[in-house]
């Protein structure tokens, strides 16, 4: 429906499935791709931020919006493997690796 009402691009994010795997997808007008991590255990409070600024930092130093999701979700997911937690809250992309 994004595509149809003209946006260029989308991304969508498998976080709040219940499935093994997270599986993110990347739709365009040119075709569609997608990326599977393994579900980490936990819940997270902050990964979709996240993966937004570290896709538009990538973007910045020159990286194709393909390029940019591959870096930037490789980057979360880091973040993510290293989360930490405040109090008995959600865990939080340790942002600092």
């Amino acid at each position: 429906k994004l595509l149809a009402a003209g946006c260029l691009s989308a991304v969508v994010t498998g976080t709040h499935a219940d499935t093994n795997d997270v599986e993110n997808h990347f739709f365009m007008r040119a075709g569609h791709r997608a990326w599977q991590w393994p579900r980490l255990p936990g819940s997270f409070h902050g990964s979709g931020c996240t993966l937004a600024s570290a896709c538009a930092a990538e973007l910045a130093h020159g990286a194709s919006l393909e390029q940019a999701l591959d870096k930037a979700q490789a980057y979360v997911y880091r973040c993510l493997q290293n989360a930490w937690q405040a109090g008995k809250g959600q865990l939080i992309p340790d942002r600092h690796g």
